[in-house]
């Protein structure tokens, strides 16, 4: 189910042209009025990388695309945002601060944020540095003034390439 104004509509499709009761009165199309569909309550975090697109109710991960390889040493941007089970952003809940790590152990690690109020989301700069494939997980923080769970998320997996462009200093002997 994904957040938003939705209208239910019932259309007669018994082939009849009417009801059971009277074959020869066709229903009409009947058609509600809009129902807002709220998100439920926080259960993850979805880490989208660059080249990958927040789509609620898409499973299993809660985004389209495929990541875009990443060069070595370059700093690129991702997204972090609260969802419910349905992977709908959530923004109108406590936000949690978001630490991040990665499968690169050399990485510049971003310092750990709280989600941005009435949005529900936060950027931050990454920077690996090992050629290689990667995930970058983003979690809450404890103590870090959010009582309304633990949420963890997990981004693709993604390529790190070398740059093949940096500046060598080859060792003399």
């Amino acid at each position: 189910v994904s957040v938003g104004t939705w209208t239910i509509s019932a259309v007669d499709t018994d082939g009849t042209g009417g009801s059971q009761y009277n074959p020869q009165v066709a229903l009409s199309v009947g058609s509600s009025s809009g129902v807002y569909c709220q998100p439920g309550p926080p259960d993850r975090l979805l880490v989208l990388l660059p080249g990958t697109t927040a789509q609620a109710g898409k499973q299993p991960n809660g985004y389209l695309g495929m990541p875009a390889a990443q060069t070595a040493g370059k700093p690129f941007t991702i997204t972090v945002s609260l969802a419910d089970a349905n992977w709908n952003r959530v923004y109108n809940a406590p936000m949690p601060v978001v630490s991040l790590g990665s499968s690169d152990v050399y990485w510049s690690t971003p310092t750990a944020q709280s989600l941005i109020p009435n949005q529900g989301l936060r950027t931050f700069n990454c920077t690996l540095v090992s050629a290689s494939t990667h995930t970058i997980r983003a979690v809450n923080v404890a103590g870090g003034g959010y009582s309304g769970g633990e949420f963890s998320g997990v981004s693709s997996t993604f390529t790190l390439r070398a740059d093949m462009n940096a500046e060598t200093n080859p060792q003399r002997l």
